[in-house]
């Protein structure tokens, strides 16, 4: 399968860093680009480098061992406390949640499969710290939190204050902020952002990268949206949610069953998953542009939280159980035949409907009918300097206003199927130069000095776009 979504991005950078022998500051088309932190794209070019090539199951088997990974750890860190079987079926439950198993784990080029490992993992180890009274395991927490500092910017941080948060309210503690592990954590996670960002600045500018990450979080919230579009997401989000999650979520609603409820209060690892889910999920449900793949680093919890539930149906018997024939349903080889059918339908889905989604995908074919056309000679990208602005907003307060020259914005995957085919990346010139190939949209070839050598429609902008000949 072509790469879809944002997995072509992510390469690139990648490709790009590859290339260059860049470590530091991420670039798109030879610019700088400010959107994300470079550590996903340092294990992407690890992938790149190990293979001694960048395509696409190259780059999406990062994020696919990342998946197998969250699933393992669930089960090492639930098997102690719960039992082999709840551990196994909490490993399970979180694999077969309908959008990882169908989505996130074929678009695992992306991020979020790699930060839902992370978040996990810092989670585990607050939980470690805090319920299992070993608290430098908050060392281990803060690095983790570190890290996805520099994957994706601000969520794992969220997640981090949020979730420490609600374990201090829920059980009436707040003396543990001030531990010295945790006092070690934070100076650990400050020297190291501190010495890449202090990298950064040597070569590139600091203040306009440090703006534009805090803009592009604070787009993702509700911080920045209109109250009308918050109040249509306070609605859906619950239903989407138990969508994406299907078919795992269905047993979260025996939590109103007052035992089922107190069975989860008393066991340690099921309250901790629960305080997980709330003192978090609260952000994502005011802010209306969270996407299915956000919403991953919750999958973990929800499997722990139905695998508790799940067993303790299957051992105790109840009027509101019985209903549900308990005896036959609630039995861990009932489990088994659930996760084998839904890994049968992911089979149908990888044979039978991803060759058929195969068929609108033509950026493969497009990359070599434009190769074909220089007779494999370098292309590069031209056009108007794109302007974007970086205006992080806390309601009402604007935080500094910065203006981004970027190269015109098309879609990553002709640059990453041209590199593919020809091992050259497209670099972006404002300029033209005589004798070199461009791509260029229609509206803006302005100059008419050059020979038209094809035309195509670009979907991801809606414009056509031309390959000339200067």
């Amino acid at each position: 399968m072509e790469l879809r979504g944002e997995e072509s991005r992510r390469a690139m950078i990648a490709i790009e860093m590859y290339e260059n022998g860049e470590w530091i500051v991420p670039k798109m088309h030879g610019w700088n680009y400010y959107n994300k932190p470079p550590f996903w794209n340092w294990i992407l070019r690890f992938s790149i480098e190990l293979f001694g090539a960048a395509s696409e199951w190259v780059v999406r088997l990062p994020g696919v061992l990342s998946i197998l990974c969250t699933a393992f750890l669930i089960f090492r860190y639930a098997v102690k406390e719960m039992g082999q079987e709840t551990a196994v079926l909490a490993g399970l439950f979180f694999l077969i949640c309908g959008d990882l198993l169908f989505f996130g784990s074929v678009l695992s080029a992306e991020i979020d499969p790699f930060l839902t490992l992370l978040i996990f993992l810092q989670s585990i180890a607050i939980y470690n710290g805090f319920y299992k009274k070993k608290p430098w395991y908050f060392v281990l927490a803060w690095g983790m939190m570190g890290i996805g500092l520099l994957t994706k910017g601000l969520p794992s941080l969220v997640f981090f204050g949020l979730t420490i948060l609600g374990i201090s309210i829920v059980e009436r503690r707040w003396k543990w902020w001030w531990s010295l592990p945790q006092w070690m954590g934070g100076f650990l996670v400050a020297l190291t952002i501190g010495t890449y960002f202090y990298s950064y600045q040597q070569t590139a500018p600091l203040d306009v990268y440090l703006v534009n990450l805090l803009d592009d979080s604070l787009q993702k919230s509700a911080l920045e949206d209109r109250p009308t579009r918050i109040l249509k997401q306070l609605f859906l989000f619950p239903f989407d949610f138990l969508k994406i999650t299907l078919p795992t979520c269905l047993l979260l609603f025996f939590l109103f069953y007052k035992k089922v409820n107190q069975h989860v209060a008393q066991t340690p690892l099921l309250r901790f998953s629960a305080i997980f889910l709330v003192a978090n999920i609260w952000i994502y449900w005011i802010s209306p542009n969270t996407h299915n793949r956000y919403l991953y680093p919750f999958f973990p919890f929800v499997g722990l939280l139905v695998a508790g539930i799940f067993s303790y149906l299957s051992e105790h018997k109840s009027t509101a159980v019985s209903l549900w024939k308990r005896a036959s349903i609630f039995r861990f080889r009932t489990a088994l035949w659930l996760v084998l059918l839904l890994g049968v339908a992911r089979l149908v889905y990888n044979f039978g409907v991803q060759p058929m989604q195969a068929t609108y995908f033509e950026h493969r074919a497009l990359a070599k009918d434009l190769l074909q056309k220089t007779n494999g000679e370098r292309i590069y990208l031209t056009g108007d300097i794109f302007i974007q602005e970086a205006n992080p907003e806390f309601g009402p307060i604007l935080l500094q206003l910065r203006k981004i020259e970027l190269p015109p914005p098309l879609s990553y995957k002709i640059p990453y199927y041209l590199y593919l085919q020809s091992g050259m990346v497209l670099q972006y010139q404002p300029t033209v130069q005589k004798g070199n190939h461009y791509l260029v949209f229609k509206d803006e070839y302005m100059d008419k000095n050059g020979v038209v050598l094809h035309s195509f429609f670009e979907d991801w902008t809606n414009r056509e776009m031309l390959l000339v000949r200067y």
